[in-house]
């Protein structure tokens, strides 16, 4: 009987232990989410180049040990940072919106541009930092990205393969990302020319798209 509620008795020495669990994770998780904004501070006002660990530690109000028991590596924060901004140009692109397929393909082109202008030092962060095998997770949220040209294209072509339309928008964000490559980097005018010139080779592949296949009919 004895044993038989000691066996049953509430550990009472367990819950001190999961308590300093909780909050042991709690104040890693706050320190993160502090990290996470001074680097994404950083990123947005002086560029990738600028972002140091030793100075983001101090930013961030705790010491560099602290920062790597946060984070594995200064690489994790960038995507973290990228993270953030490759939301937004989903986002921004998936709001794009026109009555036709062909003008949604346009307006997206638009957007992509439109975001990139607005918030070049953080599109440019995506670019310059170079992982040789992202997370699943990256993967995923870049994937989303590359396919915003896809449903349009899909009732545009219907009675094409899926992949092939996959393949076709991919080449499209392709062009439509080179071009706004170069117009930020002032090779081929400032933004507001740029939006014409999208404007311009967009229309050509729509038109292209126009008269092939023959059959399809939009």
């Amino acid at each position: 009987m004895v044993a038989a509620v000691l066996e049953n008795r509430p550990d009472k020495a367990a819950k001190p232990k999961i308590a300093g669990d909780d909050a042991r994770l709690r104040q890693k998780q706050k320190l993160r989410e502090t990290i996470r904004a001074e680097a994404d501070h950083v990123i947005a006002t002086r560029g990738l180049a600028a972002l140091k660990a030793r100075q983001l530690a101090q930013a961030a109000g705790c010491a560099l040990g602290a920062l790597y028991l946060a984070f594995q590596d200064l690489d994790e924060i960038v995507l973290e940072v990228n993270a953030v901004t490759l939301r937004g140009i989903d986002a921004a692109c998936a709001q794009a919106s026109a009555a036709r397929p062909d003008q949604r393909v346009m307006a997206i082109a638009e957007a992509y541009l439109t975001y990139a202008a607005r918030n070049r030092l953080r599109w440019e962060a995506l670019f310059a930092h170079q992982m040789e095998a992202p997370p699943s997770w990256y993967a995923r949220l870049l994937d989303s990205v590359l396919s915003q040209f896809d449903a349009p294209l899909q009732e545009m072509r219907p009675h094409m393969e899926a992949r092939e339309n996959e393949q076709l928008a991919r080449m499209i964000f392709a062009a439509v990302h080179g071009m706004v490559a170069l117009g930020l980097h002032e090779t081929a005018g400032p933004p507001a020319a740029m939006h014409g010139q999208i404007r311009t080779v967009v229309a050509a592949i729509l038109d292209g798209l126009r008269g092939w296949p023959p059959e399809v009919p939009w």
